[in-house]
């Protein structure tokens, strides 16, 4: 079995010695001669193609579309197939992955064996080890990962499954229309399926008790109806204590980041074709503006470092020791609120609407990696992590299908009575694509802007306005180049 030891790759013999982790040694001792150069794409650092033979794809070329076997040609006898899944398990799940998923997955197909091969830490990380094993012609089968579908085709690393999901008449309605064709689609081609939810803010979670005391009605669950911006604004004032000049306690303690936040404003920091930036528009102008004004202005939002200052605590241990009455809840971090010790009475509610109130999510995908040699049991083994929701409840993540939602959240909230599931529910469905912005280099555009947020805006020196003005061109250069 393959473990993830910090960024590095480490490979210790499985328990049934399988090709990758064998010659995975040859490849990774040999990677300078292997690696040919290196490119930028989508913010994380990419290899150049190798030319390497054997299983990998042509550099460049495009990947034909397996033909789907039908049951009918299917052998009567089969020997061992073995497929490896090339998948994010972290450590703590490592010992959990062979009871649940490998051993019944194996005893159902015994002409399978389903080896696990885990992904390094972060999507660089993933995306290197992955033209590692590529170029050196031990590709493995699975895939999965929150990188859409562009960014897979484009370099050649899956094949599409478009006839898989005709022949088996695959379900595709179960997932949500906004987000299904921008994560798993590319070029008229389907190329993955999503199987749960990450991204940076899913709903916001308030102390049902902190709004009472101070005659606060609950938001709408209704996106369409829920609190507006003036609301927002009202409740971080009624909720905020001040001593003097001096805040002691923060009515929100998280609202999201500003990548997130223009979400909110329908707008967005780069076109469509991602050529041109647009961050000096007037909805990110209107948007941004009222963003900052909530720490600088305001003063009912914590400024970056502001929260550990005042109580020493991250924002989850903030909310959860009653000491805010809003933060946001992100969807990788939902335990973090469902099982800790201490609870506070929670009710969770939609993002605050500026124009529109959407959540910031993205989709974890599976998908059939280019070169392999088992497409088809590939497919049989992403259907099987897919249903009824397997690998997200396995891994944590609230299942991709709208149809699982509500029984995900009532087992995971169970303990938490009258928390207001509508909301999550209603907000899943309503997602929309994240900010373009994480389509450009972002380890490049990502510091520029929080420099110049953090030394211009936040201390006052400068309006929005002037610092989204003065961003453009600086921006603009990292796209040109």
């Amino acid at each position: 079995m393959t473990v993830k030891h910090s960024n590095v790759l480490r490979v210790i013999p499985s328990k049934k010695g399988s090709q990758m982790d064998r010659e995975l040694y040859r490849v990774h001792a040999s990677r300078r001669s292997v690696l040919g150069g290196a490119g930028v794409i989508g913010g994380g650092v990419l290899l150049a193609a190798c030319g390497a033979t054997g299983a990998a794809a042509p550099a460049g070329g495009e990947q034909e579309e397996a033909a789907p076997k039908s049951e009918a040609e299917a052998p009567a006898e089969m020997e061992a197939t073995t497929i490896v899944a090339y998948i994010s398990v972290s450590d703590d799940l490592l010992a959990r992955w062979e009871d649940e998923i490998e051993k019944p997955y194996e005893a159902a197909n015994p002409h399978i064996d389903l080896e696990l091969s885990s992904q390094p830490g972060g999507e660089a990380g993933m995306r290197e080890k992955l033209q590692v094993l590529i170029a050196g012609g031990i590709p493995p089968d699975v895939w999965e990962y929150a990188t859409i579908a562009e960014t897979m085709a484009e370099n050649d690393w899956l094949i599409p499954i478009d006839a898989y999901v005709a022949r088996d008449q695959y379900d595709l309605t179960v997932f949500a229309p906004k987000l299904f064709d921008f994560y798993t689609r590319y070029d008229g081609k389907l190329w993955t399926i999503p199987w749960g939810h990450g991204g940076n803010t899913f709903v916001m979670a308030l102390n049902r008790q902190i709004f009472d005391e101070a005659g606060i009605g609950l938001p709408s669950a209704d996106l369409e109806q829920t609190w507006g911006w003036d609301e927002w604004i009202d409740v971080g004032l009624r909720l905020t204590k001040m001593q003097g000049d001096t805040v002691e306690q923060f009515g929100i303690a998280d609202q999201g980041g500003w990548w997130s936040h223009t979400l909110l404003w329908d707008t967005d920091w780069v076109s469509e074709d991602l050529k041109t930036i647009t961050s000096d528009n007037p909805d990110m102008v209107e948007g941004m503006t009222n963003y900052f004004d909530m720490s600088v202005k305001y003063r009912s939002v914590p400024k970056p470092g502001e929260l550990d200052e005042v109580h020493g605590m991250n924002f989850y241990d903030v909310f959860n020791n009653g000491l805010t009455g809003v933060v946001r809840m992100p969807p990788y971090a939902i335990t973090r609120f469902t099982r800790v010790e201490q609870k506070v009475p929670l009710v969770l509610a939609p993002s605050p609407a500026g124009k529109r109130s959407v959540p910031d999510v993205n989709w974890h995908s599976f998908g059939i990696v280019n070169g392999t040699e088992h497409p088809d049991e590939s497919w049989e083994v992403i259907k099987y992590l897919l249903e009824d929701g397997r690998y997200s409840i396995f891994f944590g993540k609230i299942p991709s299908q709208a149809s699982l939602h509500l029984s995900w959240l009532e087992e995971e909230f169970k303990d938490l009575p009258d928390v207001g599931l509508e909301a999550a529910t209603n907000s899943l469905v309503g997602a929309v694509p994240q900010t373009r912005l994480f389509r450009l280099n972002w380890a490049a555009v990502y510091p520029i802007i929080r420099d110049q947020l953090n030394e211009r805006v936040y201390t006052g020196k400068d309006d929005v306005a002037t610092v989204l003005q003065d961003l453009k061109p600086v921006l603009q250069a990292t796209i040109e180049d």
